[in-house]
């Protein structure tokens, strides 16, 4: 029997995000601390931003995720989360342009899998993708799915 992996970004296209950030973390430390200053905030900003998890594996045999980092950061590793004690998959509208996935129990339980942001080209692309991979969670683990809150 093969494992079935499903693998999701934790935080799709915030790479425009990241680039508004950055210039204007840039430009403010520019005006009030100088260049060298400026460049220091900036490398010490995106290296914070570039250390989160990139993806997001759900082993379905296992019923685990790990999180996978940049190769830079390739020596952060967290344990495995036992996703067992979950029972419902949803999507969680966090602003007009993005929404994320979340895993709850029965007990409370709650863990926050992946955001989606908007895409600049398909205003609606972040929405079926959220959806492929909600209904995808939910079979591949046998939990209710949600749907959109």
């Amino acid at each position: 029997m093969t494992e079935e992996l499903i693998r999701l970004p934790t935080n799709s296209r915030q790479w425009l995000l990241q680039a508004f950030y950055s210039a204007l973390v840039f430009i403010v430390s520019v005006k009030l601390a100088g260049i060298v200053t400026a460049v220091a905030v900036s490398l010490f900003l995106n290296a914070v931003m570039l250390a989160k998890p990139v993806a997001a594996l759900i082993s379905a045999q296992n019923k685990t995720l790990k999180y996978v980092y940049r190769k830079p950061y390739s020596f952060r590793s967290q344990p495995e989360v036992d996703l067992s004690k979950y029972s419902r998959v949803y999507t969680q509208i966090e602003s007009y342009a993005g929404r994320s996935l979340h895993l709850s129990g029965p007990r409370g339980e709650h863990l926050t899998l992946a955001k989606f942001n908007q895409s600049p080209i398909s205003p609606n692309l972040h929405i079926k993708e959220i959806k492929k991979f909600r209904e995808s969670i939910a079979k591949a683990l046998e939990i209710h799915d949600g749907g959109e809150t």
